[in-house]
């Protein structure tokens, strides 16, 4: 009776629609073979698919991506699979050293954490109200404001869930800004 009761659950979770680590390109779609858990006794793996439109699908080492273009950029700091940093006053990220997203910017980029991430700021130098572990504070009673790396990132009223910036203390953290 026991193992007809595991018989019986075993038919009860979705088939594999593809064999693990398959990666390729579709045309210009990047399929990735991805396991989702579907509790903590099983998985499935499903095909994810990603429509590369204006950018180019590219398999690399087991992995298919969208990178913008089909060459491995110079400009990557490192090889890895999330790879974040400056190139020149673009803030870019790349996997396996292809550039995969940018952004130009109008200020200063920034290089947080070595290589892990990378963020525009309008401003040459560090804010004072941006320290270590400050990821917002207020600039004044209605305007917060997003930090990253000890710059200010972006600013914009409060509006939800309420018009007033307030500091607040986080347990075992720097104080952050909300909106209340």
């Amino acid at each position: 009776m026991r193992w007809l009761v595991l018989f019986a659950l075993a038919g009860c979770y979705p088939d594999d629609e593809c064999t693990r680590g398959v990666a390729r390109c579709d045309g210009n779609i990047a399929e990735s073979c991805v396991t989702v858990v579907d509790d903590e006794l099983s998985g499935h793996d499903v095909l994810d698919r990603q429509d590369c439109g204006a950018r180019v699908c590219v398999v690399d080492r087991g992995v298919a991506l969208c990178a913008l273009s089909a060459s491995v950029d110079p400009a990557c700091p490192m090889d890895g699979i999330a790879v974040a940093g400056c190139a020149g006053d673009t803030a870019a990220s790349w996997t396996h050293c292809y550039r995969t997203a940018e952004q130009a910017c109008a200020g200063t980029c920034v290089t947080c954490d070595t290589v892990q991430s990378a963020a525009c700021s309008p401003d040459s130098a560090p804010s004072a109200s941006c320290g270590p572990g400050v990821a917002t504070t207020c600039q004044d009673a209605s305007t917060i404001v997003t930090c990253a790396c000890g710059y200010r990132v972006e600013a914009h009223p409060c509006t939800s869930p309420g018009p007033t910036c307030t500091t607040v203390s986080v347990q075992g953290g720097a104080p952050q800004g909300a909106c209340r």
